[in-house]
């Protein structure tokens, strides 16, 4: 008799666990559902990047998505505004763009669509497409460039330039370089 009613517990019991245990099919699989578990998103970013203790840089971006894929990455698909500073903290470059995307593994940045950079000195440039190697900072495209400073207007196809574009050199000039006292430098 004993063991009929350790029997009847014991089955009581399990029922109770399992009625108790039941979970919705869809509420589990809302919880443990992923749409891409490398991924992770964050809205409304403010990173500093800072090297032996001094801000470097500061980005911003309304959202930035970081995927680790077998080739990470992490894009800013809905734009980025990147100011680069000085060692006594002044911005000496602004980047914008409406896209941008960074491979870790290439230690490459391509920034695309209304990109547009203004260094310390007033120089602007205006294409779709720029790259950056993040090893050595050069900046680079093979697309359509404008560049405007004061009155100065000089449009290309293709530039190289350092990231503060003290330096840059041109692939290509199209169009009319108008010759001041301080033209634009094409070398």
């Amino acid at each position: 008799m004993n063991k009929n009613i350790f029997l009847q517990t014991a089955f009581a019991l399990s029922l109770i666990i399992t009625v108790a245990c039941e979970n919705d099919v869809n509420e589990v699989e809302r919880v443990t559902r992923f749409e891409n578990p490398l991924e992770e998103v964050a809205n409304e970013i403010e990173i500093l990047y800072s090297e032996d203790g001094t801000v470097k840089a500061k980005l911003i971006a309304p959202e930035m998505l970081k995927n680790s894929a077998r080739k990470p990455y992490t894009e800013f698909n809905k734009g980025l505004n990147l100011y680069i500073f000085d060692k006594n903290k002044k911005t000496t470059t602004e980047i914008s763009a409406n896209y941008g995307i960074k491979y870790d593994k290439d230690d490459t940045t391509v920034l695309r669509q209304n990109v547009k950079v203004i260094n310390k000195d007033g120089l602007i440039l205006e294409t779709e497409k720029l790259i950056r190697n993040d090893k050595t900072g050069e900046l680079y495209t093979d697309a359509f460039v404008k560049i405007i400073k004061n009155a100065q207007i000089i449009k290309a196809m293709g530039f190289k330039a350092n990231e503060d574009f003290s330096s840059y050199k041109f692939d290509s000039v199209q169009g009319i370089v108008p010759m001041f006292d301080n033209p634009i430098p094409l070398n």
